[in-house]
């Protein structure tokens, strides 16, 4: 089988019979690449909401990891000033302030 040579799309996987191992696994077709999750963080991943490139932190290793912009658009405050932006260009308001 040829290298792939890739940015990974790691996503938490558990191993072993009694599913006691944990590891992050890439999730894309063909590469079986694994790593303990503890060394993963550091890496360059694949998002999953948007499928940009970004660095994993210690909280991405516990779910599926999604880059910072996706995780503050999904919070209910995180898109605010977008959706003030977005409102402003609708209307052409200019000295709207926020």
């Amino acid at each position: 089988m040829a290298k792939m040579v890739h940015v990974h799309k790691y996503g938490l996987k558990k191993l072993g019979k009694k599913k006691q191992y944990e590891v992050m696994a890439c999730q894309l077709p063909l590469c079986p690449h694994y790593v303990v999750p503890t060394l993963a963080i550091g890496k360059m991943s694949i998002c999953f909401r948007c499928d940009e490139q970004f660095v994993l932190t210690p909280n991405d290793i516990k779910f599926k990891p999604a880059c910072y912009d996706c995780i503050q658009s999904a919070k209910p405050n995180g898109g605010y000033k977008d959706s003030i932006d977005t409102i402003k260009d609708a209307l052409d308001l200019e000295d709207v302030e926020d």
